[in-house]
């Protein structure tokens, strides 16, 4: 089983429960130029580089509290460790949410979520985090608190602290508080799925059905043999490789009745609609989707986001290196997340920066390792190679905020 200490050359962890200690914690790292490690729940650790440095664990799972909630604003405030269940859960019982999907939502915490820029299958509707924080506070690599934003929605002072450190994978600042929008729960949701042959058809159903004003919150292909263990597997039309279109609709039930006849009207001549529609079978697939890029089953899993015309053609290529890779193509957004059936005999440099990754550009995107077993071959120019990104300007604002680089030293742009 991966651990924490597996994962992070940890001397020891220092567990703290107020952004008062944070600061303290950092400041004496600062003084002994110790490199720091935030830890949340653990569930995020192989994202981005691998740690290589010894240094201190900065726990902050006992930082948790609902701070401020005042629900007809529609924005709460959180200590970075609350768990992202509890915030849901929270959310829920005045009939809001956050409509960020996250694997392991009752390990992973707000901090964590927010440091990874984590999105999940809805965010065709919906968007990724930074579309949802508007208040951050966070201490930087000197141990001095700042923030940015605040706890209205309509907030446009100052510096964009909240877009800067949404995805900064914690080397800009431990991030200690959040604020975000929420919205209004879904009144219905609805799946469609249908079983389809080629991706060259799969994409002429997306390009049928964004044509139309549909509540579309999901729309993809779920591919590969991974999927025959799960809730996208059913008793009508088992395989051993499943090939299937999955549409997800929710809103108000006038609005989702109306999708689905959309829908169906759309697919005319291409396929039948199977419909889901009893809440918990619902769920049961939007779960499995959310936890699919998380998995502990595969050596090495990527995510690629491209302009949405370019996701099928990536998807192709992934089968072209690996016939029995596992992947959801969001044809939607054009994010492709991939499982491999095992680590490329090419290796990872090849596979990444020779064969995936120009493919990626070429559609205006990139590719992103989000787990690698081996740890092999993780190197800076394999994570940052062809990507076209200012490398240069970005280690400069991490020298700004963190001059003695101790954040997560290593894991992010050097």
């Amino acid at each position: 089983m991966t651990t924490t200490e597996t994962l992070l050359p940890l001397s020891h962890t220092v567990e703290v429960e107020s952004t008062a200690e944070l600061e303290d914690a950092v400041r004496q790292a600062y003084r002994d130029r110790t490199p720091l490690y935030p830890i949340g729940g653990g569930t995020s650790l192989d994202y981005g580089m691998p740690a290589r440095e010894p240094g201190w664990g900065i726990d902050l799972s006992r930082h948790a509290a609902i701070v401020d909630y005042p629900v007809r604003d529609l924005t709460v405030t959180v200590s970075a460790g609350v768990r992202w269940s509890e915030l849901q859960q929270t959310l829920r019982q005045n009939n809001q949410e956050l409509p960020l999907d996250v694997p392991d939502a009752d390990r992973a915490t707000v901090g964590g979520v927010v440091a990874t820029a984590w999105t999940g299958p809805r965010r065709l509707a919906y968007g990724s985090v930074r579309d949802y924080v508007i208040g951050i506070e966070a201490v930087d690599g000197r141990g001095t608190r700042y923030r940015g934003g605040g706890r209205v929605v309509k907030n446009v002072a100052g510096y964009d602290f909240c877009k800067l450190l949404t995805g900064s994978l914690g080397t800009l600042g431990v991030i200690s508080q959040v604020t975000f929008r929420v919205r209004p729960a879904a009144e219905a949701r609805r799946w469609l799925t249908m079983e389809l042959e080629d991706w060259e058809q799969a994409w002429q159903l997306a390009c049928r059905l964004r044509k139309r004003p549909l509540a579309a919150v999901t729309m993809g292909i779920v591919a590969g043999p991974g999927w025959a263990t799960t809730a996208w597997d059913d008793q009508a039309s088992r395989t051993d490789r499943l090939f299937r279109f999955g549409l997800l609709v929710e809103g108000l039930e006038q609005e989702v009745a109306g999708a689905v006849e959309s829908a169906r009207q759309a697919a005319g001549g291409v396929g039948q609609w199977q419909e889901v529609d009893q809440e918990q079978a619902v769920e049961a697939r939007l779960a499995a989707l959310t936890a699919f890029p998380a998995s502990r089953e595969s050596p090495l899993i990527i995510r690629a986001k491209t302009v949405a015309s370019g996701a099928a053609p990536f998807a192709r290529a992934v089968t072209e290196l690996d016939a029995a890779a596992t992947m959801f193509c969001d044809l939607g957004t054009g994010t492709v997340d991939v499982r491999f059936s095992q680590f490329p005999t090419q290796g990872l440099s090849a596979t990444l920066v020779r064969s995936l990754q120009p493919i990626a550009a070429r559609y205006g995107g990139h590719v992103r390792l989000l787990r690698n077993e081996s740890g092999g071959e993780m190197t800076h120019q394999v994570v940052w190679s062809e990507l076209g990104l200012p490398v240069e300007l970005m280690a400069n604002v991490k020298r700004a905020f963190d001059p003695a680089d101790l954040l997560n030293r290593g894991r992010f742009v050097w």
